[in-house]
């Protein structure tokens, strides 16, 4: 009576006079579908655990985390072109786009954007840039104030010299605006070597040669006159006295053949052109029959003396200040 109770009830899910499934497949060495054959006390596992714990659904990717999406590059593009600004215009305030391209590549890297490349790039040329834009600014600065020194005089022979460039490539110069030629003649007297003394007027245009400087009211001759100096001096004797027969290559000669400091020579080569336009004689009158003629002397001027020649006669020329 016990022993059938017990064998009745041993499984809740049979029914009364039915073996249990359990108990069938005791006898036969086989275990219910979906019981583990492993040894020791495990648990019922369903279809396709493969005898794991904490199983995870069909794909599912289990800890992993999902990937972040990258981030723009924006501020590295951005550096890299301003870099390239500030070197191609540091001469005219590429430093700004310098330190703004520097600032936004330090950015990008700290942000860790995907333009890596290109913020190194930005910072590079933008750090070149900026230090070329300060030496500029240097150099400008330097500038400015050495034209804060200059005096009016050195301001007249800057344009002087600009006039002078100019007119030689053949831009037509307007009278009032042509440079001043040099004049160290001009308000002074100079005797020359047979004691006749020239008096030079203070406004660098017209001269009185008189023979005994003792006497001013008669033997003299009064005219215009012009000074060159340097290369104006030899263009003018070249070209514009050409048919006083001093040709380049003897001018050049001339200038080369003296032992000394050449460059000076041809700084302190003087034309000196006389235009005699009256004479008056021993008796004070204007002498009437008295022909206007011209008088070129080439020569060096240095130190308040000319000594050269007259171009027309050859003959030996030298003039000397007087005190």
């Amino acid at each position: 009576m016990d022993e059938n109770k017990q064998n009745s009830y041993s499984d809740p899910y049979t029914a009364p006079g039915q073996q249990s499934q359990t108990s069938q497949y005791e006898g036969q060495g086989q275990q219910p579908y979906g019981y583990s054959t492993s040894q020791g006390n495990q648990s019922y596992q369903p279809y396709g655990n493969g005898g794991q714990q904490n199983s995870q659904p069909y794909g599912y990717a289990g800890s992993q985390q999902p990937q972040q999406p990258k981030k723009g590059s924006g501020c590295a593009i951005a550096s890299l072109v301003l870099g390239i600004l500030s070197l191609i215009l540091c001469c005219v305030g590429g430093g700004i786009f310098g330190i703004i391209g520097v600032v936004l590549g330090i950015i990008s890297l700290c942000r860790k954007e995907s333009g890596r490349g290109m913020a190194i790039g930005g910072l590079v040329t933008s750090g070149i840039g900026l230090l070329l834009g300060i030496f500029m600014l240097v150099e400008i600065l330097a500038v400015v104030a050495g034209l804060g020194n200059l005096s009016n005089q050195d301001w007249q022979d800057i344009r002087d010299a600009v006039y002078e460039e100019l007119e030689k490539e053949g831009y037509d110069i307007p009278e009032d605006l042509r440079p001043e030629q040099q004049n160290d003649l001009a308000g002074e007297a100079y005797q020359a070597g047979d004691g006749s003394v020239i008096y030079f007027s203070e406004d660098g245009t017209t001269f009185c040669w008189y023979q005994d400087d003792s006497n001013h009211d008669r033997n003299y001759y009064t005219g215009t006159y012009e000074v060159r100096m340097g290369d104006e001096a030899a263009t003018y004797i070249t070209e514009d006295l050409s048919e006083l027969g001093v040709e380049k290559e003897e001018l050049e000669n001339y200038l080369t053949s003296v032992p000394g400091d050449e460059e000076k020579r041809r700084e302190n080569l003087c034309c000196l052109s006389l235009h005699s336009e009256s004479l008056v004689g021993e008796d004070g009158e204007i002498n009437s029959e008295f022909e206007a003629h011209d008088s070129n002397y080439m020569g060096q001027y240095e130190d308040d003396c000319f000594d050269g020649v007259r171009m027309e006669t050859a003959e030996l020329a030298a003039f000397t200040q007087m005190d």
